[in-house]
C-alpha cells in the first residue's frame, strides 16, 4: 500500500508522464468513437453494395494506399525527432521546411506513378476498366498525404485533442452522408465519392490547422527562406523510408494476389 502511494506520488509529480497519459487517453477515446462510427458506415455500405461492388471500392482504396506507402516519404517522425532536438525557433522552422519540401516532391511523384501505372495494373490484374474513374479519383488522395502537416505538427505541438475531435466529427459526417445516400442514391459511385471526400477533407483540415499553428507561432514569413540541409535529418528520413517500404512490401506479400472479373 505504501509502495503504491509512493509510485502514485512520483507519477503525479512527473509532468511528462501526465502529458503522455493525457494524450494517450485523448487519442484512444477519439479513435474508439471514430472507429465505431466508421464501422457502422462500412456495414451500411457493404450491405447496400454487396460483395462484388464493395470489392471495387476496397481495391481503389488499396491501390492508392500501396502506391502512397511505397513512394510517398513520411517525414512526420523526423519532425518529432529533430524538431524536439532544436532549442530555437529557426532550427524548428528549418526542420519543418525540409520535411515539407520532401513531402511535396514525394507526393507529386507518387501521384504521377499511380496515374501512369493504373491502366497497366488493371490490365495485368484483370480488373474491370469501367470502374477506372473511381480508381483515378482515389489516386488524388495521395497529394494530400503531407505527413509533416497531417501528423507531425499536431503531435509536435500536443494538439491531440483537435485531432481526436476531428476524427469523430468526420466519422459522424461520413455516417450522415452514407445514410442519406442509402435513401436517395444507392450507387457505388456515391459511396465511393463520400469515402473519398471525407478522406481528403480530413487531411485538408489537418493541413489548414497546422498552417494556422505555424503562422500563429512563427508569423507569416516562416516559409520565405529556403531550408538548410541537415545531413543527419536526411539520413534519418532515408532509413525511415526504407523501413516503411519493407513493411509495405511485407504486407503486400502476406496478402493473396487480387484478381477479379468484376
Amino acid at each position: 500500500m505504501v509502495v503504491g502511494k509512493k509510485i502514485l506520488s512520483i507519477f503525479e509529480k512527473d509532468n511528462i508522464f501526465k502529458k503522455v497519459l493525457k494524450n494517450t487517453g485523448i487519442i484512444l477515446s477519439g479513435t474508439t468513437v471514430a472507429s465505431a462510427l466508421n464501422l457502422i458506415s462500412l456495414t451500411i455500405i457493404a450491405k447496400q453494395l454487396g460483395p462484388d461492388l464493395l470489392a471495387i471500392l476496397v481495391l481503389a482504396q488499396t491501390y492508392a494506399v500501396i502506391v502512397n506507402d511505397l513512394l510517398n516519404v513520411r517525414t512526420w517522425e523526423s519532425m518529432i525527432k529533430f524538431g524536439g532536438m532544436e532549442n530555437d525557433d529557426d532550427g524548428i522552422i528549418n526542420t519543418i521546411k525540409t520535411n515539407l519540401f520532401l513531402d511535396l516532391v514525394s507526393a507529386i511523384v507518387a501521384f504521377i506513378v499511380a496515374l501512369s501505372f493504373l491502366y497497366p495494373v488493371m490490365h495485368i490484374m484483370d480488373w474491370n476498366k469501367s470502374y477506372s474513374p473511381i480508381f483515378l479519383c482515389y489516386t488524388f488522395t495521395i497529394l494530400f498525404n503531407i505527413t509533416t502537416f497531417t501528423i507531425g505538427i499536431p503531435r509536435f505541438f500536443d494538439k491531440f485533442d483537435f485531432v481526436a475531435k476531428l476524427f469523430v466529427w468526420m466519422a459522424l459526417l461520413k455516417l450522415t452522408m452514407v445514410l442519406i445516400a442509402m435513401m436517395y442514391s444507392n450507387k457505388l459511385n456515391t459511396f465511393a465519392y463520400i469515402s473519398l471526400s471525407i478522406e481528403i477533407l480530413i487531411n485538408l483540415s489537418l493541413i489548414t490547422f497546422s498552417l494556422k499553428l505555424l503562422i500563429k507561432k512563427y508569423g507569416r514569413n516562416w516559409l520565405k527562406t529556403p531550408p538548410k540541409i541537415d545531413k543527419n535529418q536526411l539520413r534519418f528520413i532515408f532509413w525511415t523510408y526504407l523501413r516503411s517500404i519493407f513493411v509495405s512490401i511485407h504486407g503486400v506479400k502476406q496478402a493473396n494476389p487480387i484478381r477479379s472479373k468484376i
